[in-house]
C-alpha cells in the first residue's frame, strides 16, 4: 500500500535528503505536497506497469493522464516498436512545463516504459533516490524542487526521445 511504499522510500533517504524531503514536499503553499502527490503517482505508474509485465506480453505502451483528449487517434505509426534498439519514448512536443518534458503522456517500446516505470520495486526505490538527489542539486529548481517534469527530462537523457504532434486538447 502506499503508506508502506513511503516508508520503504523514506528509510533509504540520507539526513539531508530527508530534510528536503520535509522542507519542500510537505508545505502548505502553491506547491503543497508535491513529494507526496508526485510520488504516489510515480509508484502507481510503476504498479501498473508491473502489472502489464505480469499478466501479458506487449508490442509497446502508452501512458496518458485522464485529462488528456486526443482529436484524432493516436496513429499506430507513431508508437516505438519492439524492433527499435534501445528505450525509446514518444512526447508531445507542444507539452512542456517549466523547462521539462510533460509527465502527462508517453508512447514507448518496453525499453522506454521500463526506464519511465521500472520492472521492480528495487528499481523503483532507486529511481526515487536519484529523483531527490537530482532534486537536492537542480539550482533551477529551487522553488519547487519536486516538479515531476524537470526530472522525467532527466530521465529520458538515456533514451531515444521523439517530440511529435499528438493532436491533443
Amino acid at each position: 500500500d502506499i503508506s508502506n511504499m513511503h516508508i520503504a522510500v523514506e528509510s533509504t533517504l540520507d539526513a539531508a535528503q530527508l530534510g528536503l524531503v520535509n522542507k519542500h514536499g510537505h508545505r502548505s503553499d502553491r506547491y503543497s505536497n508535491r513529494w507526496d502527490t508526485n510520488l504516489n503517482m510515480l509508484w502507481l505508474r510503476h504498479e501498473v506497469f508491473k502489472m502489464t509485465l505480469e499478466y501479458g506480453k506487449y508490442d509497446g505502451y502508452t501512458f496518458w493522464r485522464e485529462d488528456n483528449l486526443f482529436f484524432t487517434p493516436l496513429a499506430e505509426g507513431q508508437f516505438p516498436t519492439p524492433r527499435m534498439d534501445g528505450a525509446t519514448v514518444v512526447l508531445d512536443k507542444w507539452c512542456r512545463w517549466m523547462g521539462g518534458d510533460s509527465d502527462k503522456i508517453y508512447l514507448a517500446n518496453l525499453g522506454g516504459a521500463t526506464l519511465l516505470f521500472d520492472r521492480s520495486f528495487e528499481g523503483f526505490r532507486q529511481k526515487i533516490q536519484s529523483w531527490v538527489q537530482f532534486a537536492s542539486s537542480s539550482g533551477t529548481m529551487q522553488s519547487d524542487p519536486f516538479q515531476s517534469e524537470a526530472f522525467i527530462t532527466h530521465i529520458l537523457t538515456a533514451a531515444h526521445v521523439t517530440k511529435v504532434e499528438l493532436y491533443r486538447g
